[in-house]
């Protein structure tokens, strides 16, 4: 019996009694257990990625370090760290110019993020302009460890939904079920029909939208991350393996998050979970290209997956490379999307700017109870106010599903997307960024005219600007008068 007590019994821990007064020790433990150094510290010693060894050596030795020396070198290893930051977002510009597995649409849909309101016009999809725009959204001052957390956490959920392999039983289940909403919510048969109707978009979940679709009705009728699951039932064991070697980047996030009465301080937490965050997208560059080297441990662990699927290894090699590449894009498209978005959480964090969008809506409202009292006789201007008093027709609710009306409608959508142009635009000027555009019709791309592939820069041809007869096309860039400036 004491065996079994020994073998089963909790560890007896030591009891923190109450203290009527506390030593200096006392103190100093509670501002060492408040301090997040430790904690940061503990997420670089068990961190599953690579990151620079001084950082860690560093936060190893600061208890014993005088304060004098420890933030110089914290200054020189962030200023590294941003550095490295610069090079990945290049590296990944690079591959995204240069990927011939990217859809033309997919091109087009990430342009038209940034393209000025006007249909003639799109941003050159090249690596000098990408790194510009992927530039400007990581050293926005104004995005900061919450934002890119959440983000980071909206990818992870997207990962869960691609890494689940759903069996048949399951299907016929799921599209058998009804969904009804509680009855304790009171909600009227149109409000629980749109919300269903919301949560399941021609059978595919609105959580695997792109962040434009979701809310919003738009012309785009991509069916988003669902395109992966409805492709091949093989695409879900492809992004298990994707994330498995991703998953150190999602995990123990919140341990990144610094205080300012720290050395580890916020400022240096919004750096490092920028390091973070590119590092993600930056990792599955690195992957595409090592499944493109034959003698790659990636390619080996790709090739035993492939031998457990009973599948061949070269042609699925080439296949998960398309995959993965066109996956990279849509991730930073929804990202991105969501980022710039006028009516979501960033771009309404300050005070002023919700107010302005609420204000909006208020003088809407009120101006169309104005015009439909105008336009009413005095006997039907009458009865509407003593409807409104008696609750019978009660203009809130009018107001109500007026606005539910708005909200679906092509002038929300137009509306919507002025506001977005004009704070990217003003974003842009603000960081004094300019993108090259190219004049011309976008909305149709014809067939692709012979060209060199080693005198062909990295990128993909403007066709609209092709000219058969003009034997000098592709050795010279645009002149002057066809380059429109972003912003103005």
């Amino acid at each position: 019996m004491e065996t079994i007590r020994e073998k089963t019994s909790l560890k007896r821990s030591e009891f923190i009694y109450r203290k009527k007064e506390y030593s200096i020790r006392d103190y100093e433990m509670i501002e060492k257990y408040a301090n997040l150094d430790i904690r940061f510290q503990y997420y670089l010693e068990n961190i599953g990625y690579v990151t620079d060894a001084r950082l860690k050596d560093l936060f190893v030795s600061i208890p014993e370090m005088k304060e004098e020396l420890i933030i110089p070198q914290l200054k020189n290893i962030f200023s590294d760290i941003m550095g490295e930051i610069l090079t990945n977002i290049e590296n990944i510009s690079r591959f995204l110019a240069r990927s011939d597995d990217l859809e033309d649409k997919q091109k087009r849909r990430f342009e038209s993020i940034f393209k000025e309101y006007n249909p003639s016009e799109r941003i050159k999809f090249s690596s000098q302009q990408l790194n510009k725009i992927i530039d400007l959204f990581i050293n926005d001052t104004n995005l900061r460890y919450h934002h890119l957390c959440s983000y980071m956490n909206d990818m992870r959920l997207i990962f869960s939904h691609l890494c689940v392999d759903i069996n048949k039983e399951d299907e016929i289940l799921s599209a058998s079920r009804t969904y009804r909403l509680e009855k304790r919510w009171k909600v009227t048969p149109s409000v629980e029909s749109g919300f269903i109707d919301f949560m399941k978009r021609d059978n595919n979940p609105a959580s695997l939208l792109l962040h434009n679709r979701i809310f919003v009705k738009t012309k785009d009728n991509y069916i988003g991350f669902n395109k992966y699951l409805n492709e091949s039932k093989e695409n879900v064991y492809y992004f298990q393996f994707l994330f498995n070697r991703l998953k150190p980047r999602f995990m123990n996030l919140e341990m990144i998050k610094g205080s300012n009465n720290s050395y580890y301080n916020e400022r240096y937490s919004d750096v490092y979970m920028k390091y973070n965050f590119i590092g993600l997208f930056n990792d599955i560059v690195n992957i595409i290209q090592e499944l493109k080297d034959e003698q790659s441990e990636v390619t080996s662990d790709a090739n035993d997956l492939f031998q457990s699927l009973e599948q061949r290894d070269e042609d699925n090699i080439n296949d998960m490379i398309e995959l993965f590449s066109q996956f990279l894009l849509d991730l930073l498209t929804h990202v991105f999307f969501e980022h710039y978005d006028p009516s979501w959480l960033f771009l309404n964090e300050q005070k002023l700017d919700l107010a302005n969008r609420l204000s909006k809506q208020k003088e809407r409202e009120k101006q169309e109870i104005i015009n439909r009292l105008d336009d009413a006789t005095r006997e039907e201007r009458f009865a509407i106010m003593q409807k409104n008093k008696m609750g019978i027709s009660l203009f809130y609710k009018q107001a109500t599903a007026k606005a539910s009306e708005y909200v679906n409608s092509d002038e929300h959508v137009a509306h919507t997307e002025d506001e977005r142009i004009e704070r990217l635009q003003q974003i842009m000027s603000d960081a004094n960024v300019e993108l090259e555009t190219v004049t011309g019709e976008v909305n149709e791309i014809p067939l692709a005219p012979p060209i060199n592939p080693i005198a062909e820069e990295e990128g993909y041809v403007d066709y609209e600007e092709y000219d058969p007869e003009d034997t000098t096309y592709g050795d010279e860039r645009l002149d002057d008068e066809q380059e429109a400036v972003f912003n103005e």
